[in-house]
């Protein structure tokens, strides 16, 4: 890692709920599971924790104000990699938008999480990509669940049956 990596992503492994769960992946291989049509930019999180169910309000922002700020507070999130135990597809569910601009300034590998649930897809405002169909390590399953889907964090190596170099 250099330098702007390491105030990057340090953070991300120490984040406290799933920051021994995060695993290093390519930066093209998230590409190929991403939203494909990307609309507007990313912003920056604000929570609002005034009401009884806490809010963030995104303050849209350009790619290089984005690419300063999270090399100075450092990215705590990983990139989220939806993957449905049920439907067989993986998807990157969030990070499309911080994905482009690692793209642009060519860092090869990013750190990823899955995000395991019966469908790849847990937030359609991330895009209704359906990403691609995989093999994965999970038993198959019916859907018993109906709209209760149990969701859970796991290492990608912990799902996939082949990961990615």
């Amino acid at each position: 890692m250099d330098a702007t990596e390491e105030k990057l992503f340090t953070r991300t492994f120490q984040h406290p709920v799933i920051g021994s769960l995060v695993e290093w992946v390519p930066c093209a291989w998230l590409v190929g599971l991403s939203n494909p049509e990307v609309k507007g930019g990313g912003g920056l999180g604000n929570w609002d924790k005034s009401g009884p169910i806490p809010k963030v309000e995104r303050v849209g922002v350009s790619d290089d104000d984005l690419f300063a700020n999270m090399v100075e507070q450092g990215m705590r999130d990983p990139f989220y990699v939806g993957v449905g135990r049920i439907s067989r597809h993986v998807r990157l569910e969030t990070g499309n938008h911080r994905l482009r601009i690692m793209v642009a300034r060519k860092i090869a590998f990013l750190p990823a999480i899955a995000y395991v649930g019966d469908i790849e897809m847990t937030n359609t405002e991330n895009g209704l990509h359906r990403g691609k169909e995989m093999p994965l390590k999970l038993p198959e399953q019916i859907d018993i669940m109906g709209p209760y889907p149990i969701k859970e964090y796991m290492r990608l190596s912990d799902v996939l049956v082949e990961m990615p170099r």
